[in-house]
């Protein structure tokens, strides 16, 4: 497989001056936009026409094609609904020249003052989706070496992008997430939503995970709006838009409740969480500890009462 070259991590401006005018940032959610053909070029050629893609039927129509399985859905809004501009989000998120390019990406960055991101290869990347093991297996080996290669390796001190997990079985996930730690990553993405047929996070069969999630110090990226359906479209009519804008927030912070509420917190106090939901967590945990407080002293003073 072919290596970019490294790109120069010194930021300057496309006009080649100093940026000590900037106040320098960090973005906590980019995401990647994958070559075309990317499976292609990582799997054999019958590993690759198993994994997912789609294809457009009509206009407001595609099917889904995952390992031989064809499902018909509507076309994503952000496919076909144009702006002022007459352009579709999927359309403004490619038209950058750095969209694909990680060289024009980190000048991208440095003219918008962002000194590093975390990036997200897209859920459609997701060896998740795949019901079989071995497939799942190879899928993110595969790609988890492109990712430490062709993106983080070509500036590894701006560019932050997460590994790949076949989270169906978690002694898959434990065996690829030690992968991503040798390949020197330092996130995994994690959906808020566990994959189809797995237990949920406070079940004991991730206790595994959480524990070689620890032992790696591997950040784990759980990433709003994947529980597996499509939050951001359950409402219509009135108030719709700012409904699912709001309700794609709610997996996050059901997750960090699972976290805390069911001990896996108490249990790993070393588990890696990126900051969005860190801050989750440790507000729970106020909340929770205060509670608790709260109930010894009424017990307490009913005690009192009694003698």
């Amino acid at each position: 497989m072919a290596t970019g070259s490294a790109v120069n991590p010194r930021p300057t401006t496309a006009g080649g001056r100093p940026p000590d005018h900037k106040m320098w940032a960090h973005s906590g959610d980019s995401h990647l936009l994958e070559p075309e053909g990317l499976w292609r070029l990582l799997l054999p050629a019958t590993l690759a026409a198993r994994m997912p893609r789609t294809e457009r039927v009509s206009d407001d129509e595609e099917v889904l094609i995952i390992d031989g399985e064809a499902t018909r859905r509507p076309v994503p809004k952000f496919m076909t609904r144009r702006g002022s501009d007459g352009l579709t989000i999927a359309e403004r998120n490619t038209r950058a020249p750095g969209a694909r390019d990680v060289g024009l990406r980190v000048q991208d960055l440095t003219d918008e003052g962002i000194w590093a991101e975390v990036i997200y290869a897209p859920a459609a990347l997701s060896p998740g989706l795949l019901r079989d093991r071995a497939l799942a297996r190879a899928a993110s080996h595969a790609l988890n070496e492109w990712i430490a290669t062709e993106v983080q390796g070509r500036c590894p001190d701006r560019l932050v992008p997460t590994g790949m997990l076949p989270l169906a079985d978690t002694d898959d996930a434990v065996d690829e997430l030690e992968h991503c730690a040798e390949l020197g990553l330092h996130v995994v993405w994690m959906p808020t939503g566990v994959p189809e047929g797995a237990e949920d996070y406070p079940d004991g069969t991730w206790e595994p995970f959480w524990a070689a999630a620890e032992r790696a110090g591997m950040v784990l990226g759980f990433h709003i709006g994947t529980e597996g359906d499509d939050p951001a479209a359950r409402y219509r009519g009135a108030g719709g838009a700012v409904l699912n804008y709001v309700e794609t927030s709610y997996g996050g912070q059901r997750t960090a409740t699972k976290l805390v509420a069911s001990g896996v917190l108490d249990r790993h106090p070393g588990l890696p969480l990126q900051p969005p939901l860190l801050a989750l967590v440790l507000r729970l945990q106020m909340m929770l500890r205060q509670s608790l407080l709260q109930n010894c002293k009424r017990v307490l003073r009913r005690i009192r009462k009694l003698k």
